[in-house]
């Protein structure tokens, strides 16, 4: 079962605040919620609340906070401060479409009204459309977020892994290919239950 993450305009805002590295995090717990579900206990610093909610803190001191409400199984929220992001399933094919005609000379009126209709407020953005950067880079940056969830230095994954700390440097920065027995090992140490996320 596939989940779609969604932030909303103010968490979209509040993201760019965020330390590089603290974002890199989000955006790894994004994509592992899309991938896996809205309950991360893998995570540390991960605990349930009362309510059949859990948090997730991203960064010890003033924490991002993840928030799942699992009563519905619909509906996570990620947040910070104000911070609010909405996960949920992805449209089924139960979901209706709607088209419209426009004649030509009213399409500006439309686009108008469709405007005011989608305030600044209610929209939500997609992780690709919140996180543009790390597109295409997805593996280079799922290897330096587990690192840092770890609170691991690339010396000490080096010594974990025997996988040399320039490699992993190289990797973390995209100059080097991590390959499949270098994924496994990775993944190992890094509590990472699938090695193919830095492939």
């Amino acid at each position: 079962m596939g989940w779609a993450v969604e932030f909303t305009s103010g968490s979209r805002k509040q993201k760019d605040k965020l330390p590089r590295r603290v974002q890199e995090l989000l955006f790894q717990l994004a994509r592992e919620i899309e991938a896996s579900g809205p309950v991360r206990g893998d995570w540390p610093n991960y605990s349930k609340l009362p309510n059949n909610e859990h948090h997730c803190h991203l960064k010890k001191e003033n924490p991002p906070t993840w928030r799942s409400g699992e009563k519905s199984k619909k509906k996570s929220e990620l947040w910070r401060s104000r911070m609010q992001a909405v996960t949920k399933k992805p449209p089924t094919d139960d979901m209706v479409t709607v088209r419209l005609h426009v004649r030509r000379r009213n399409v500006d009126r439309i686009k108008e009204y469709a405007r005011i209709l989608e305030s600044e407020e209610d929209r939500t953005y997609s992780v690709a459309e919140v996180f543009p950067e790390y597109l295409g880079k997805e593996h280079q940056v799922a290897l330096r977020a587990y690192r840092t969830r770890e609170d691991l230095t690339q010396k000490d994954l080096s010594l974990m892994t025997g996988i040399p700390q320039h490699h992993i440097s190289e990797m973390e920065n995209g100059k080097r290919t991590i390959g499949k027995e270098r994924a496994r090992k990775l993944a190992q140490a890094l509590n990472v239950s699938d090695y193919r996320v830095f492939l």
